[in-house]
């Protein structure tokens, strides 16, 4: 079954949480039929052999070496805690078992 645009405009203002006044509805079909026209012609491209990519240009941003280095944050930390041994906060108990 085939929406007609005022539906689908509905539809998708509904699942994307929009609030669209009836006076709006015709202006957004048309923007939203502009879009999901260009998704179909998209879709018509084949794709097979296509390698996926990280970058969509050349020069692809270079990331940062991990590099692990020994960090005094870990004691700033626990020094501030007001109750710890080494590895976990101790905190107040909040939920009771019943």
């Amino acid at each position: 079954m085939k929406q007609n645009a005022r539906e689908l405009t509905q539809k998708i203002a509904k699942l994307a949480r929009l609030s669209i006044s009836d006076k709006e509805i015709d202006q957004y079909a048309i923007k939203f039929k502009s879009v999901i026209e260009y998704v179909e012609k998209l879709n018509e491209l084949n794709t097979e052999n296509v390698e996926p990519m990280a970058h969509t240009g050349e020069n692809e941003t270079p990331l940062r070496e991990d590099i692990v280095i020994e960090s005094t944050l870990k004691q700033v930390i626990n020094l501030n805690a007001p109750e710890c041994d080494g590895h976990f906060y101790q905190v107040p108990k909040i939920i009771e078992e019943s």
